[in-house]
């Protein structure tokens, strides 16, 4: 009987464990900044200045799953951007790849979320938005 107390016991403690404190830590994962659907607007490269309108070019990340969804709509190549398709992603503290092995550094800026890769050395600059 003493070892049911104490396996109820440890059960009820494990099941109770969290304080105000830690409710981030118990809550069920959130989804994350880069999840949703954004719309590219801008590119800098080295290369003539590519300014877009909603709806040209439209991205729908997810992050949990992997997947980034890309409708292009626009006419001509664009540089630095994946054409339209389903890409694996993998999501760093700081980085997103979506066309191995080059990767972007992101960055949400003002509700923009910003791609750079070394801009510093010529690399492009992908901006996008929330619709």
């Amino acid at each position: 009987m003493r070892q049911y107390t104490i396996l109820l016991a440890l059960i009820l403690l494990g099941a109770f464990a969290c304080t105000k404190e830690d409710d981030q830590d118990c809550a069920p994962a959130a989804s994350h900044a880069l999840d949703g659907e954004w719309h590219l607007i801008s590119v800098t490269c080295e290369c003539p200045p590519v300014l877009l309108e909603l709806e040209e070019n439209v991205w729908t990340i997810n992050v949990a799953a992997g997947t980034l969804e890309v409708e292009d709509n626009t006419t001509g190549d664009l540089p630095a951007v994946p054409e339209s398709g389903s890409y694996s992603l993998i999501v760093t503290s700081d980085s997103l790849f979506y066309q191995l092995p080059y990767g972007y550094r992101y960055s949400i800026e003002d509700g923009d979320l910003i791609l750079d890769q070394e801009p510093e050395v010529d690399g492009p600059l992908v901006r996008l938005i929330r619709p």
